[in-house]
């Protein structure tokens, strides 16, 4: 009897020992790609139209325009690296803008299905050949993609009262709004 115990006993010991000593492993490596993408999403027209009003009586000027809602959304996506910056989206105009006229743009604050820490808008910005920033503060984020996720473009008109008389009247269709999202 007490050899049957002391089998039974050796039994469960090698059984134990055998379990605990059978194992396995490997490395999980993890890669996350750096990302900056940016995309600008349309409802509407491939063209935004902008112009300002003729004066209601004799003697005064030219009349700024509503604000123009254009349809257009700033989309983007972005991944940092460790330690790195926030980004920003720059924009510039490209081709003559006419004498006397500035082209404004202002993005608004984020909105929509995206995640993330998305950017802040930098408020209405005088449009030129040189990069002006829009939106700052971009982290890892996404917005969302299509019109109503991100960041809606309002572009506005004002006349320059100290150049006042260099506007001439005409259509003006060579002027392209590029923007840029970066360090």
């Amino acid at each position: 009897m007490k050899r049957g115990i002391l089998v039974i006993l050796l039994s469960i010991l090698f059984a134990t020992t055998a379990r605990t000593q059978s194992s396995q492993s490997h490395q999980v490596r993890i890669v996350i790609p750096k990302v900056a993408l940016i995309d600008v999403e349309s409802a509407g027209s491939a063209t935004v139209v902008l112009s300002l009003g003729k004066p209601n009586e004799a003697g005064h000027g030219l009349q700024a325009a509503a604000q123009n809602a254009s349809g257009y959304w700033i989309n983007y996506s972005s991944v940092l690296a460790s330690g790195q910056p926030e980004r920003k989206v720059m924009a510039s105009l490209s081709g003559t803008a006419p004498e006397g006229i500035k082209v404004l743009l202002e993005a608004s604050s984020y909105s929509g299905e995206g995640k993330g820490k998305n950017g802040i808008s930098s408020g209405k910005k005088i449009l030129s050949g040189e990069p002006t920033e829009i939106i700052s503060n971009i982290g890892s984020c996404y917005t969302g993609n299509g019109v109503n996720n991100g960041h809606l473009l309002t572009f506005s008109l004002e006349v320059d009262e100290e150049k006042y008389e260099a506007v001439r009247h005409g259509d003006f269709e060579n002027l392209r709004v590029t923007y840029t999202l970066t360090e």
